[in-house]
């Protein structure tokens, strides 16, 4: 069974209050991705209206460059360096964090500013993955 797969399923057993367990040959020497709950989710860019005066850095806290699959996280409540799996969204590094990210709440990282406010706000599915 497809990674893909496997995490759509997870995400619908998870929306109905389900817990799923997938068994293979490859799965057994990996934990599965343990969920991590629903977030609130909204967007940014590394432009100066959603950074302010970071924006000119263009990095992220953890000091990588501010681009690809990056999500801004409450250190507290997920590890910088650590790997989710967002609903709708995909595989993430958690490698950011933000003043307003508080808690269950995940900023998700966009291309461009157009995009992160298409995004908007939603309440998301979150699992803790290992990496590959």
């Amino acid at each position: 069974m497809s990674r893909r797969l496997l995490v759509a399923l997870a995400s619908l057993a998870a929306g109905l209050g389900l817990v799923l367990w997938a068994c293979s040959a490859r799965a057994e020497d990996r934990a599965a991705p343990r969920f991590l709950g629903v977030y609130r989710c909204s967007a940014y860019c590394p432009c100066a209206r959603c950074c302010g005066r970071w924006a000119r850095h263009r990095r992220t806290a953890s000091g990588i460059p501010a681009r690809g699959a990056l999500v801004a996280v409450d250190p507290r409540v997920l590890e910088l360096g650590s790997r989710v799996h967002v609903q709708g969204v995909g595989p993430r590094l958690c490698a950011d964090t933000g003043r307003a990210i508080k808690g269950k709440r995940l900023d998700v990282l966009m291309p461009t500013h157009a995009q992160a406010r298409r995004f908007g706000v939603k309440w998301l599915g979150v699992w803790e993955v290992e990496e590959e």
